[in-house]
């Protein structure tokens, strides 16, 4: 791995947010960083990161500015919501053709964008990803042939309860192939631990058709003493088989991110590699530090 290779992930849209896309790309440039990628959350009742193409304009003339090239342009969302963005009237399909026209605007080759939220299992009556499978096709479908007719690849991470590890995500993935869209994998280190598929295994499938890659590390704890001791810092979620699992830094989690990008390196991987880490985790550095630390870690093991 080079260091052109590397981008900052985690918190660099929190910048974008608070203060503007010309200070997080400076904030990224000071850390070693010369690519980013934007992670746009979509949720009922919450403004878009953008208000309009004109700022997706600016944000890109910022980044410009530092030299930071967008990587991937990443929206968390429910594709199957109709009550989406701050007056809660859009539906999925609708966010993410906006994200895709946004992603274009920025540069970015690719739009990547969950399906589904969350890890739990539902409450009602949809219980597997087969219940949801037809109406998660058809509207990613919009999506990507819309994608597509602007020149964007659609990216799907292993993610949440149903497409996930090498039960669910396969279903949907391979269907959107068959149906002809241009798609690939986002290749994520961590997120099929959620659905006890171990991401060795994940890559070892898929490494080929990975197009951009997100680090990260995780951390289990077999029961809930161990993590109602945990720091308060600390943010659990519960896993498929009922055991509890949080971020912590590359090379103190669970994860093989060596055999993850070994897998890689044999399929000819030559893209960008994304550090999802979190600092909340390690509270007694700063953001800078993190990021620092992260970056020597990666460059230096993997």
């Amino acid at each position: 791995m080079k260091a052109e290779q590397l981008s900052m992930y985690a918190f660099f849209t929190d910048i974008l947010r608070k203060e503007s896309a010309y200070e997080a790309a400076r904030f990224a440039r000071e850390c070693g960083f010369a690519a980013a990628e934007l992670l746009e959350g979509v949720r009922p009742g919450m403004k878009f990161l953008f208000a309009d193409a004109q700022a997706a304009h600016l944000a890109r003339a910022g980044m410009d500015a530092h030299g930071v090239r967008c990587a991937c342009y990443s929206v968390s969302i429910n594709i199957l919501s109709d009550a989406l963005g701050p007056d809660r009237n859009l539906s999925g399909v609708e966010v993410l053709k906006k994200s895709a026209d946004y992603a274009s605007i920025l540069g970015s080759p690719f739009l990547h964008h969950t399906l589904t939220i969350g890890y739990e299992p539902p409450c009602g009556s949809v219980q597997t990803i087969e219940d949801i499978l037809p109406a998660l096709l058809e509207r990613a479908g919009q999506v990507a042939a819309y994608a597509n007719g602007i020149g964007l690849t659609v990216l799907y991470e292993p993610q949440g309860y149903y497409v996930n590890g090498l039960d669910g995500f396969p279903l949907f993935y391979e269907a959107m192939k068959a149906r002809g869209y241009r798609v690939g994998v986002c290749g994520d280190t961590g997120n099929s631990l959620y659905v006890g598929c171990d991401p060795t295994a994940f890559f070892a499938r898929y490494a080929s058709e990975v197009r951009h890659v997100h680090i990260k590390d995780l951390h289990v704890e077999n029961d809930v003493l161990n993590r109602q001791n945990a720091t308060a810092s600390r943010r659990w979620d519960v896993i498929r088989d009922g055991r509890y699992i949080t971020d912590t830094l590359p090379g103190d989690g669970m994860v093989d991110l060596a055999a993850c990008l070994r897998a890689l390196d044999r399929a000819g991987y030559a893209g960008t590699y994304s550090l999802e880490t979190f600092y909340w985790n390690n509270l007694s550095i700063s953001l800078r530090e993190n990021l620092l630390r992260d970056r020597e870690y990666v460059l230096k093991n993997l």
